[in-house]
């Protein structure tokens, strides 16, 4: 079975191998929540005073022995003070040290004696279902869990007018804000991404999680700390590009080429040109589709505005479903 993908929809180094998936369906939430309890001292609370002197809050993982903390860059962009509190109660101040604003991400120094960081796994590691756990300081309360499974890979997101993340873990963990710069860990206790945003609107009318994966956060980290200075944008960010087209549908492909409509997004265009969950989606625009990718790359070429002919089997028979394309709204982030 491939990996679900989900089209842009309309809505508000290496590292140690993971834990085996067969081992993860297996694991209950307690056992997931007893791995990640386990690595705790590797996640650390953020207050950050702001200009209007009010103080905003994020998460963020000890990344090295070295005093770096990782955490997003909305969330180190929200002041320019910082104080990094420890899962033993001790805190410290920090400092920026570099950012990546089109990433989302951001380091912090710390000085002093760091407690170890947790172990971290490729994400790709991961199957859809598997059992994860979120660590976060929701509301600037201090860290505590939420858990969640896997729902969906390489997902693009919009969190700001020039902030477009893609390759993202869809999860159904409920961050809540505070959350974002904590680590998302398998069952196994290995963080496997960064948690970035959080949709309030799905298919089953629950909020979605999503997060960095960990191999992608590592790559832009080795490259803001490679040389002798450390500033600011080190990785540029990616070019702005006009609002991604999209449905508002979650599509998957088995492994016989059919593309089947796992959800569709309430309001979305796809929900009210009348496509169903179950669907078998054949043709769009009069061109055979057998993957994601392959009714992806039509929905980008007709372009917002269009409108995508999807010819779908539905009880064994042929129907045709007209879904105009429309601009991705924005997800939320997590910083309180």
């Amino acid at each position: 079975m491939h990996r679900p993908m989900l089209l842009p929809m309309m809505l508000a180094v290496l590292l140690p191998a993971a834990a085996g998936a067969a081992d993860c369906r297996s694991s209950t939430p307690a056992q997931v929540a007893r791995a990640a309890a386990g690595h705790t001292q590797s996640v650390v609370s953020i207050v950050i005073r702001t200009a209007d002197g009010r103080p905003a809050y994020g998460a963020g993982i000890v990344w090295d022995e070295g005093g770096h903390v990782v955490t997003n860059d909305h969330v180190a962009a929200a002041g320019d003070g910082y104080l990094v509190e420890f899962s033993d109660g001790s805190s410290r101040s920090a400092r920026l040290v570099a950012r990546a604003p089109g990433r989302d991400l951001a380091v912090l120094k710390v000085f002093g004696t760091m407690p170890e960081p947790a172990p971290r796994a490729p994400s790709p590691a991961l199957r859809s279902g598997d059992p994860v756990i979120a660590i976060g300081n929701p509301f600037g309360r201090g860290l505590s869990m939420t858990g969640g499974v896997v729902s969906g890979f390489d997902r693009e997101i919009i969190t700001g007018p020039a902030t477009r993340l893609s390759g993202m873990l869809q999860t159904t963990v409920a961050l809540s804000p505070g959350s974002s710069g904590g680590p998302l860990f398998d069952c196994g206790g290995l963080v496997v991404g960064i948690n970035t945003a959080v949709s309030r609107a799905s298919a089953n009318g629950q909020a979605m999680g999503f997060a960095i994966p960990i191999e992608r956060a590592a790559e832009t980290v080795a490259s803001l700390l490679d040389g002798p200075t450390l500033a600011a944008d080190t990785v540029p960010a990616p070019p702005e590009s006009p609002a991604r087209p999209g449905l508002g549908l979650y599509v998957a492909a088995n492994d016989r080429g059919v593309l089947t409509v796992q959800s569709v997004v309430p309001n979305s265009p796809a929900a009210h040109a009348g496509a169903r969950a179950g669907d078998a989606i054949t043709h769009a625009n009069g061109r055979p589709v057998h993957t994601p990718a392959d009714l992806l790359a039509l929905v980008h070429e007709g372009g917002i505005g269009s409108v995508a002919l999807l010819r779908v089997m539905r009880g064994g028979k042929p129907v045709q479903v007209p879904v105009p394309v429309a601009p991705w709204m924005v997800v939320e982030q997590t910083r309180y």
